[in-house]
């Protein structure tokens, strides 16, 4: 097998394992899940969109606005989650990636996809509004 057929081959697999694990993670903790830092990010977003995001909206004391304004382009909590999902999956194809450039061994680096993709600790924190 070539390197480039088993480069396509191990993405595969780990795309599709990365997508089952997700799945069956949502299957199991459906919904949005909230932590204790979640409060202070959606006082910072209804302060964002009750300001009309104005240059003083994005100042706050305590959180920086980058994710406030995440949380508030999507305007909906359901759909935001979703997302970091995917930005799950796409992080254990980076992982793949990374150890392939790091190991230049294949097998290697479907490992390291493989344990993250393959990770419910993980995969909750992806999952929280935090």
């Amino acid at each position: 097998m070539t390197q480039k057929k088993q480069h396509l081959l191990f993405s595969l697999l780990l795309l599709i394992t990365s997508i089952v694990t997700t799945t069956v993670y949502y299957q199991q903790y459906p919904g949005v899940t909230l932590n204790a830092d979640s409060a202070t990010y959606l006082i910072v977003v209804a302060k964002m969109a009750a300001q009309h995001l104005s240059l003083l909206s994005l100042v706050d004391a305590v959180r920086l606005p980058g994710y406030p304004l995440f949380l508030f382009a999507g305007s909906n909590l359901l759909v935001a989650t979703f997302v970091q999902i995917a930005m799950f999956v796409l992080v254990a194809l980076l992982t793949y990636w990374i150890a392939f450039l790091a190991f230049e061994t294949s097998w290697i680096a479907l490992v390291c996809g493989l344990l993250v993709a393959t990770n419910p600790t993980q995969l909750g924190f992806f999952k929280q509004i935090m």
